[in-house]
């Protein structure tokens, strides 16, 4: 069992990144469910690169001088970051090397552009607003089981709370990934159909849970 003492808990820095996609990859397997690897690199970027930018709380769990996992969120009472400049431009540039990926057809770019649509389409009918937010946490999978994860949702639980909030919420795959969020407090509220869940995951039940503060 690994001792508490051997865990470092601290804010991410971008040095981290490169750690924290690979763990993503670890977890939704881009590598497995697209392909060429040209594609399943620039989908890795697509779902990682924005959250750290974007969140405003972050934090990294360091076993050992190697990132062992980490969780980003958006405490909606606490100040938006601002987005460098370059933000918008970068996000230009991932989309037109998307469309530009001379080793996926057309046909296959089309389909992964309706599935994004589809999912996000679904999530916001669901709930517009979603307010403080678990964006993206992930633990690796040889330190899973060790109580990493119910420390750093509780950082973030605590992050919230301490800025007033009442209600955080996370969006999850059911089957995957619901019962840990439940484990931790979580409260199950609804759920929506998503293609993305369905290619990632063993089910396209992606759910909505709450955790009231």
């Amino acid at each position: 069992m690994l001792s508490s003492s051997k865990v470092l808990y601290r804010s991410y820095r971008p040095e981290d990144y490169a750690a924290c996609e690979r763990l993503v990859n670890q977890a939704w397997q881009f590598d497995k469910h697209f392909s060429p690897a040209s594609l399943s690199t620039l989908m890795k970027q697509f779902y990682t690169a924005d959250v750290p930018l974007m969140s405003n709380f972050n934090l990294i769990a360091e076993v050992e001088g190697e990132v062992a996992g980490f969780i980003f969120g958006h405490n909606n009472l606490r100040p938006k970051k601002r987005l460098p400049f370059s933000y918008n431009l970068k996000g230009l540039f991932k989309l037109i090397k998307f469309w530009g990926l001379s080793d996926v057809s057309f046909g296959q770019k089309k389909a992964l552009m309706s599935m994004l649509s589809c999912h996000a389409r679904n999530r916001a009918s669901l709930l517009e607003e979603w307010g403080s937010e678990i964006t993206l946490f992930v633990i690796d999978a040889r330190f899973q089981g060790m109580g990493i994860g119910s420390q750093m949702t509780e950082a973030f639980f605590s992050d919230c709370r301490d800025s007033g909030e009442h209600v955080i919420n996370v969006e999850a795959n059911v089957v995957e990934a619901g019962a840990f969020y439940q484990k931790v407090g979580f409260v199950y509220v609804n759920e929506f159909s998503s293609p993305l869940h369905g290619l990632c995951s063993r089910s396209d039940r992606a759910g909505l849970y709450a955790y009231q503060l």
